[in-house]
């Protein structure tokens, strides 16, 4: 039996997390279809962050990159676009879970990455 870790147990459990919330929120949306609108998009956003976690959770360091990047495009329109439909959309896909996610990469990337020291 192959040898899982915490920090594997952690990340998929993550991963998990986003499918859930996608699958339910794809149901919600498409369970009363009467036409595509603009919150749709945030099917589209939920759809990115998870591809980008699974991205971490194969341990590959650009879909961090990624990650945090969608992190502060979602909070550049939630604080600039926040009146508008727009900011309401993309600005609350995974907030604040997202945030404490990025936390979760910070804390164990040397774990995740098997980053060693060179001193």
């Amino acid at each position: 039996m192959k040898n899982i870790s915490n920090t594997q147990i952690i990340l998929y459990a993550i991963l998990l997390f986003h499918l859930f919330i996608f699958g339910h929120a794809s149901y919600l949306l498409f369970s009363d279809f009467t036409g595509f609108n603009f919150q749709y998009f945030r099917l589209v956003g939920m759809l990115i962050f998870t591809l980008a976690w699974l991205g971490i959770c194969l341990k590959k360091r650009i879909f961090t990159l990624i990650y945090f990047s969608l992190i502060v495009l979602e909070l550049m329109a939630k604080m600039f676009f926040g009146s508008l439909i727009f900011g309401e959309v993309i600005g609350d896909i995974f907030f604040p879970a997202d945030v404490l996610f990025i936390g979760v990469v910070i804390i164990l990337y040397k774990q995740i990455f098997n980053e060693r020291s060179s001193a």
